[in-house]
């Protein structure tokens, strides 16, 4: 041993060689950290002395214990050396050791959950009976979100609200009360989602979505926001939106196409690709998703065979592609329009856009193979020989009377009782509108007073089959004038003696959004059994010339363009059927009035069984404060015509006055129209009837 090594050897130390090294270069730990501290009852602290300098000088390694030891004392950790640290990296990239440590990490998530949980008293744990989330009328909670997930600044969320792993919910979006977001859900900016929408893992959805109350989306199932997206074209501003109806479910792995409405308590199955609107309570599959049957809004199958909820006993209504809950709020409690076009149009509402699409896609907007298939599809629904497509109805009574070569000097007989175009086209060509009253029964033009008003300057007579009534033409065929048919409000009428449109010379029909059969604009039509009148007419439309730029005659721009004729093409299969459905609801309106005798209303007589009910129309007592009234109660009503045309200022060089046509002055004063689109519905009917009869029972 040497003498530094006595010199520097404590009582009772062994010698350094003599001391057990720790292995793989570990130091043994200070005395402190085992409980013991030198100099306190300790023998050899106390030879050393308690002052500082006495006794032999400390070696280097009681100098570093004592750092150590100081460092402990101000809160550091103490330090290891390298071969520790090598160990302990190796111990944390241990497979056993992260999932332990992710054991850990779940449970202190839980816990903390709980640990924020409001207390019962706190603010948000009030009592809310009946609210939405909590059908018991029990506590509500504040929303929950789990660690892991991501909820961005400005996002709203309801009571009661769960948003679980991993979900991120971007900036602006708004989640109703008692709503469930599933693992790895998405949420775009600005979506909004009602109240109980319950949201399964791995769900997507894109800016422009709106999900009503207690919709359900299935696993993995995605919302497009763009209909043709490309990763090197920007396309935000081709957003398209889409709406999820209250209560509708959406099955796993489902893909919404943007742009659609899926009604009301729908059903998307499992997979289906939807690509156009889904109707309220429709059930609709594959790729694309096409209709197969109706759910009622507990989600059992329903049909029209069979259209009782067996778990619930709600009844439906069911009539070809509408399903209405019967009683229901969507029909006995909100507003009754006059026209619902949208009921009409919304199932159809993707194939008609398919179909402009083509025309687009074409390049041929002005006549064209749309028109000309149009033309024969509608001849050969009307019975007719020859259908000529025009711009519109008034143009279509126009370029009737222009094939007649009407003009200056000319009389042409009709009905003060129509709309302006009946009289308004004679006076545009120079001729003399001669009016003759109307039939109080069927407000259609009195055919036995024609012949008194007849003269050799008669050059045409136009009746006018008023709200879908055909008017009586077999006394007028004796006369030997051309007869005109306006069947604007006609279309698919018909009589003992043929259909509308084909008893005449020429007949005239509108397709203006409100007629039974309506394009998405104007548009009108021309009808006739005479091949010269048809050729005079397609001559016409297109300023009289034939060929291009040769013209004999001088004629107009009264075409019908592409896009509309594309349209009609796409409603004329269903025009039958709506038809039946008005029908059908003037025959109810006519029950339901006689079964209640209301007094100060008259029905309308049907006097033609050829009746298509274009309008509804009563005679009634105090007509303007019963649409008032109606008004009121929501439920629409119209007056078709308020003044008489004889009475019009326009026509006052006529001379005529109030007295010369009292039927039609009367019918002025008392007609009402009512709602009567197809899809009215029993249920709204009798609201209507019960109004009326309210209001004559004051």
């Amino acid at each position: 041993m040497s003498a530094r090594d006595e010199r520097h050897l404590r009582p009772g130390a062994r010698p350094e060689a003599a001391r057990p090294r720790a292995r793989h270069g570990r130091r043994r730990r200070a005395p402190e950290l085992h409980g013991h501290r030198p100099g306190a009852g300790d023998a050899s602290g106390a030879e050393e002395g308690g002052a500082r300098g006495q006794g032999p000088r400390p070696r280097r390694a009681e100098r570093g214990v004592r750092r150590a030891v100081a460092r402990l004392r101000a809160g550091a950790r103490p330090r290891r050396v390298q071969g520790q640290r090598q160990r302990r990296r190796h111990r944390a990239r241990s497979p056993h050791r992260l999932q332990r440590r992710a054991h850990r990490r779940d449970a202190h998530a839980r816990d903390e959950a709980t640990r924020r949980a409001p207390r019962p008293g706190h603010p948000l744990h009030r009592r809310r009976p009946g609210a939405r989330g909590d059908p018991r009328g029990g506590r509500l909670s504040a929303p929950f979100v789990h660690p892991s997930a991501i909820v961005d600044e400005g996002v709203h969320l309801g009571d009661d609200t769960k948003i679980w792993h991993f979900v991120h919910v971007s900036v602006g979006a708004k989640i109703g009360a008692g709503c469930s977001l599933g693992q790895n859900v998405f949420v775009a900016p600005g979506v909004t989602l009602g109240d109980g929408v319950r949201v399964q893992n791995n769900v997507s959805i894109y800016e422009g979505v709106e999900i009503e109350d207690g919709a359900f989306l299935g696993p993995s199932c995605v919302f497009t926001n763009v209909l043709n997206p490309r990763s090197f074209v920007s396309r935000k501003h081709e957003y398209r939106k889409t709406r999820v109806g209250r209560g509708a479910s959406v099955g796993a792995n489902a893909v919404i196409v943007c742009g659609h409405d899926l009604g009301d308590y729908c059903f998307v199955g499992a997979g289906a690709v939807v690509t156009k609107d889904v109707a309220p309570y429709a059930l609709v599959v594959g790729n694309p998703a096409r209709r197969v049957g109706w759910m009622s809004r507990a989600g059992a199958r329903i049909s029209e065979a069979s259209p009782v909820c067996p778990e619930t006993g709600e009844r439906y209504r069911i009539e070809g592609e509408v399903c209405a809950r019967i009683d229901g709020p969507e029909v006995s409690d909100g507003p009754i329009p006059l026209l619902d076009l949208a009921a009409q149009n919304g199932p159809l509402r993707e194939e008609a856009m398919i179909a402009i699409r083509d025309v687009v896609r074409a390049d041929r907007f002005i006549m064209g193979p749309e028109v000309d298939a149009f033309e024969r599809e509608v001849a050969a629904h009307l019975g007719v020989k020859h259908a000529i497509g025009v711009s519109s109805g008034t143009d279509a009574l126009l370029v009737a009377l222009m094939a007649l070569d009407v003009g200056p000097g000319d009389e042409v007989i009709t009905t003060p009782f129509s709309f302006f175009a009946t009289a308004g086209v004679v006076h545009r060509l120079g001729a003399t509108p001669v009016f003759v009253d109307i039939d109080p029964r069927s407000f259609n033009l009195d055919a036995g007073q024609v012949a008194a008003k007849t003269s050799d300057a008669t050059k045409a007579i136009v009746p006018v089959h008023l709200f879908g009534q055909p008017a009586d033409l077999e006394p007028l065929r004796s006369l030997g004038v051309p007869i005109v048919e306006d069947a604007a409000q006609a279309i698919g009428a018909r009589t003992d003696a043929g259909p509308v449109g084909a008893l005449g010379a020429l007949g005239a029909f509108s397709f203006f959004p409100s007629k039974n059969l309506g394009a998405f604009g104007d548009a009108g039509l021309v009808t006739t059994e005479d091949d010269a009148l048809a050729e005079k007419v397609r001559r016409l439309r297109v300023h009289g010339g034939h060929p291009k730029y040769m013209h004999a005659i001088v004629g107009g721009n009264f075409r019908l363009d592409a896009i509309q004729a594309a349209v009609l093409r796409v409603k004329l299969p269903h025009l039958a059927r709506w038809q039946e459905g008005r029908v059908a609801n003037a025959a109810r309106y006519d029950a339901l009035f006689a079964e209640r005798a209301i007094p100060g209303l008259v029905p309308p007589p049907r006097v033609s069984e050829g009746h298509v009910y274009n309008q509804y129309t009563l005679r009634v007592r105090d007509r303007d404060g019963l649409a008032e009234a109606l008004a009121a109660e929501g439920i629409g009503s119209a007056v078709y015509y308020p003044r008489p045309l004889h009475l019009q200022e326009c026509f006052s060089q006529l001379g005529h006055a109030e007295g010369d046509f009292p039927e039609a002055e009367r019918a002025s004063r008392e007609v009402l129209s009512l709602p009567i689109f197809p899809e009215l519905g029993e249920v709204r009917q009798r609201r209507v009837v019960d109004a009326i009869a309210r209001f004559y029972e004051r």
